[in-house]
């Protein structure tokens, strides 16, 4: 049986409030050394050793404009040497030569991202619209970047407020109640600049192939229990109290809620009907940079991720009788502090202090389906360097 397979997809709004550069924000001049979100210092026209021994690829701000993507994990698809996959449960992986997910370090304005539960990262949470460069490092990359690192590193810069416009936005709608939209508030002063974004992708689901035959557990065109939505909310800010002094924070606030379709019907396999009926998750970054001459500077910040997830398991398609509910919580919370010294003509000593505890609890509850009884367990763990 073959399926007629549309797929509309429609830009209702691209509002870009700012396109000349009278209403741009302020340009600000800083020194690039207190860039405290930057954890590899690079000064000088020529490459440095590291990125002579490793491979790496930059995804700036217009690439990922023009690709009109929505998300992170649809960035990564362009970068030579990533595979991103997605599983039967919905959820994007991305794996670089060969390593999985949990092998590959994850920074956001250098904080680190990978969970403390499994060591992965879901790149879908991360909105397009809020990144202004993606850096992509195969393999074994600089200690300044923590350990774990052994398939390579993605690093993440958000926007900031004196390289945007003083109002941007976007909207887009597809088929299956498809949406994603954003809008953007920027500013920028002599000595601060500023960034606000808020963002919602929702979708009911991805469709199947025209060609797969309807079974008791997959059936029309769209794949069942495959519905997702995340909203969040980014706000960072930067404050000069001198040419030689940088005050900074980020702060990015994220919930949602989205389904992990069972298998199709079309093999033996038990299916399994489980959502996240609830997600949320904050991450919090202060730091600080002082140069104190020409030559020595001291920088740094202290961060803290927590992700908290509600995982129900239900007795059929229905979606209503819950079998099995895991609450879990991963924290993930540290400093980085480095010292730079800088003997010019290209030669630059960084040495770098970092501590992080990782902490990771759940617990479970299960219901008699028959309505005879319950039970109930809890874990934790932690762990740090």
């Amino acid at each position: 049986m073959y399926k007629n397979q549309k797929i509309i997809k429609l830009s209702l709004i691209a509002l870009a409030v700012g396109t000349s550069p009278m209403v741009l924000a302020d340009t600000v001049n800083r020194a690039p050394i207190l860039d405290v979100s930057d954890v590899i210092v690079v000064t000088g026209d020529k490459p440095t050793a590291q990125q002579q021994s490793t491979t790496t690829w930059h995804i700036g701000a217009d690439e990922i404009q023009a690709l009109g993507v929505q998300s992170l994990d649809q960035v990564l698809k362009n970068a030579p040497g990533v595979f991103v996959r997605v599983g039967g449960q919905g959820t994007p992986r991305v794996d670089i030569r060969g390593f999985k997910s949990r092998h590959v370090i994850y920074l956001i304005n250098g904080v680190p991202a990978n969970g403390a539960e499994d060591g992965q990262f879901d790149p879908s949470v991360i909105p397009a619209s809020q990144i202004a460069s993606v850096t992509v490092s195969v393999g074994p990359t600089s200690v300044l970047y923590g350990p774990g690192g052994a398939g390579g590193v993605i690093n993440i810069r958000t926007k900031e407020g004196d390289n945007a416009p003083l109002l941007s936005g976007h909207l887009e709608g597809a088929d299956n109640d498809t949406f994603a939209g954003d809008v953007t508030m920027a500013g920028s002063g002599a000595q601060w600049q500023g960034l606000v974004s808020l963002s919602r992708q929702q979708t009911d689901g991805w469709p199947v192939s025209g060609d797969q035959p309807d079974t008791a557990l997959q059936h029309g065109d769209t794949r069942l229990n495959s519905d997702k939505t995340v909203n969040n909310l980014f706000a960072q800010g930067t404050y000069w109290l001198s040419d030689r002094t940088e005050l900074m924070a980020n702060v990015n606030l994220s919930d949602g809620d989205w389904g992990k379709p069972a298998v199709d019907g079309s093999t033996s396999r038990n299916p399994k009907f489980e959502r996240v009926d609830d997600y949320e998750a904050h991450t919090v970054q202060l730091g600080m940079a002082h140069q104190f001459n020409d030559r020595y500077t001291l920088r740094g910040f202290v961060y803290q991720n927590q992700s908290d997830v509600l995982e129900n398991r239900y007795a059929d398609d229905s979606y209503h009788l819950v079998e099995q509910r895991l609450d879990g919580r991963s924290t993930v919370s540290g400093a980085n502090l480095q010292f730079i010294a800088d003997f010019n003509d290209g030669q630059l000593l960084t040495g770098s202090i970092l501590a992080e505890r990782q902490s990771w609890e759940s617990s479970s509850e299960s219901f008699d389906t028959s309505g005879s009884g319950t039970g109930g367990g809890n874990g934790s763990g932690t762990g740090g360097g």
